[in-house]
């Protein structure tokens, strides 16, 4: 009987995580990411990538509707109409009952200038710019999550020397309460403790906020939803090799899509100007069709094929294409300006992030140091507080040493990899 009941309770367990699809213990447990994780779910779910692919297929079409213009225009063409009463003088039909015609008309107008073919090349250029404008949101939005992934990464790590400073004063302050009883420190050693300890709680309480908000800001960017870690190596950093200051500002201004698509927009302003000059040519037109015609009585000529070409030149039109011209013109200049601020722009976004680099990299040997000197200091403090040759007073001073020492060089390592990903970007 006991052996049965097993079996159906073991039968019941089977079916249940059969169709959870998952056991349960494995339910609750947070999905972790890497960065390259995030980047691969940032490239599906980002609406700004979106939004700039959209602009890819906006320019595509735009292309499209240039090329229209080029082709012929075929269509079709029908009417009826009736009369109050069929008139007829001198034998010939001046108002029939009714007539109708149909028939199929093809035709095109062109400028001789070429304009509509340099409308063609602006919307072919267009589509080539959207594609490098595309390129720089990605880069900047995969940027913006890799600096929420440190930053999570960062506030998780200050999380976890704050609890860590939580349990140290904890176990001093069990040996400030030891000594107090043996009566061997003053009471005002357990008010400094529980101070100091207090302090290291609000301190924790703030981290967890701080690494809550960081959590927040990561999921929202990336479109995470329940709970989730990360995976981040403060160690692991894979450094650039070195290289001299002028070659990246060269390597960046010939490579970024930012600059690419502003130059891409000068072109664009100049065959905007060949464009408007186009107004002042004249256009030439042909057109062909087949007619057929109904009427009541029947007409003496029920059916036309013909085929026209006309030459149309407008001579005055208000100023309206020569402002259009003097403002392709400026647009022109203005394009210039901008990649000329952009470039100057770039070059001081990579001397940033060279000297943002080679700062972090200076800074972590010292902080390394400052680590390991401040561990050894509050290791002997401890040891000395606990034969009765320093006070509460040392104890914290070398324990505030030591936790600044540890955020400091957590943040600088974790600064770190961001600041190789900034030059990357940069460059």
């Amino acid at each position: 009987m006991h052996s049965s009941i097993l079996r159906i309770v073991g039968i019941i367990l089977l079916f249940w995580m059969t169709v959870s699809g998952r056991p349960a213990f494995c339910q609750d447990q947070p999905i972790s990411y890497t960065l390259l994780d995030l980047y691969r779910l940032a490239l599906h779910r980002s609406e700004q990538i979106d939004i700039a692919r959209e602009e890819v297929a906006i320019a595509e079409q735009t292309r499209k509707m240039a090329l229209s213009v080029l082709l012929p225009r075929l269509s079709t063409v029908g009417n009826f109409r009736g009369y109050s009463e069929k008139r007829i003088v001198g034998g010939s039909v001046v108002q029939p009952n009714w007539t109708g015609s149909y028939g199929i008309q093809a035709g095109q107008r062109v400028t001789l200038n070429g304009r509509e073919l340099i409308a063609l090349r602006i919307a072919e250029e267009g589509i080539e710019k959207k594609r490098y404008d595309l390129q720089a949101v990605t880069e900047n939005y995969l940027f913006n999550v890799a600096s929420a992934f440190y930053d999570l990464a960062k506030s998780r790590k200050i999380l976890d020397i704050a609890t860590a400073n939580v349990r140290r004063l904890n176990v001093h302050r069990e040996a400030v309460a030891l000594k107090l009883r043996l009566s061997e420190v003053p009471k005002t050693e357990m008010f400094r403790t529980d101070a100091e300890l207090a302090k290291a709680e609000t301190d924790r309480i703030r981290a967890e906020n701080g690494c809550q908000l960081a959590r927040t800001a990561l999921a929202r960017l990336v479109g995470l939803e329940g709970a989730f870690d990360i995976i981040a190596d403060s160690e692991a950093v894979l450094l650039p090799s070195d290289s001299d200051f002028p070659a990246l500002k060269t390597l960046a201004l010939a490579r970024r899509p930012e600059l690419k698509s502003l130059a891409l927009q000068e072109q664009i302003a100049e065959k905007q100007i060949q464009y408007a000059r186009g107004a002042f040519w004249p256009t030439v037109g042909w057109e062909g069709a087949w007619m057929r015609l109904e009427q009541d009585p029947d007409p003496a000529n029920d059916e036309s094929l013909y085929a026209g070409i006309s030459l149309t030149f407008e001579f005055f039109d208000g100023g309206l294409r020569r402002a259009r011209v003097i403002e392709a013109r400026s647009l022109r200049r203005q394009a210039e300006l901008v990649r000329s601020d952009t470039s100057r722009q770039v070059a001081v976004e990579v001397e940033q992030a060279w000297l943002e680099l080679n700062t972090r990299k200076s800074v972590i040997a010292s902080l390394e140091s400052q680590l390991r000197y401040a561990s050894e200091n509050f290791e002997a403090v401890t040891q000395l507080f606990k034969h009765g040759m320093a006070n509460s007073v040392d104890v914290m001073d070398a324990n505030t040493l030591l936790v600044t020492a540890e955020r400091q060089l957590s943040e600088a390592r974790f600064d770190l990899q961001l600041a190789v990903l900034g030059l990357e970007r940069a460059t």
